[in-house]
């Protein structure tokens, strides 16, 4: 039998003169270096297959391959790496998620979309978690969304979150838009034969365009793909 962890959101703070929080670029001598944070107090315990995103100097965390969690958001805060657990609202049995869920954030805002839940089905739920109120809100489901899919890629700009690819059945390679000012999903064109269905893929917005890179396609692949929003066109 799986055991759910409790409903609670931890925080921590990243110092804000680190790349990451793990991770110090020097860009003047081209050196970097790895450091690991002594995480004090209490956290939410070893895991893998979760999703993380960054909303100003904070570090949030939310999943888990063998943990299933109820709407529980992780997040680091202060520069001493000391996590704060601040309880979120009790959330019915379909809330619950584990492996292969996403999650980005615009503003102050995170989006967490899709993931497995206790019997292993492929979930297509678009929830909001505001970081000020700790308040999470259903905004899509059923039909309104993307097909249902975990192991899937999530990106964000300044206004929309963008998906891309993951498994269901197969494996996919679609991506989707919601805009969170007009609160609606936009399927954008397909991506074609050229770019595989996979799942894993690295996920990326640099110069105004969307970046898909690598992932599993049946086997490892090392092609890039580019997408741009401004003319809804692709290229390898």
């Amino acid at each position: 039998m799986m055991m759910m962890k409790p409903i609670g959101v931890w925080e921590f703070k990243i110092p804000q003169r680190s790349w990451w929080f793990i991770f110090q670029l020097q860009m003047d001598v081209v050196r970097a270096q790895w450091c690991e944070l002594d995480q004090k107090g209490t956290g939410p315990g070893a895991r893998s297959s979760h999703a993380i995103t960054l909303v100003g100097h904070k570090a949030y965390a939310f999943g888990s391959e063998f943990t299933l969690e109820s709407l529980s958001i992780t997040a680091f805060t202060s520069s001493i790496s000391r996590p704060r657990h601040v309880p979120s609202p009790k959330s019915p049995a379909t809330f619950v998620r584990g492996v292969g869920v996403t999650m980005a954030s615009v503003g102050k805002t995170i989006y967490v979309f899709g993931g497995r839940d206790a019997t292993h089905e492929e979930l297509n739920e678009l929830y909001s978690f505001d970081t000020f109120t700790n308040k999470w809100t259903l905004l899509s489901c059923g039909d309104s969304g993307p097909p249902h899919r975990s192991c899937h890629s999530t990106t964000s700009d300044d206004r929309r979150v963008y998906i891309f690819g993951g498994c269901v059945s197969g494996r996919l390679n679609d991506l989707w838009a919601y805009d969170v000012v007009e609160e609606k999903w936009v399927q954008c064109p397909t991506a074609g034969e050229n770019c595989k269905g996979r799942g894993g893929p690295g996920l990326a917005i640099a110069q105004g365009k969307i970046w898909v890179v690598y992932g599993f396609a049946g086997l490892e692949v090392d092609d890039v793909h580019c997408f741009d929003p401004a003319n809804g066109s692709g290229s390898k």
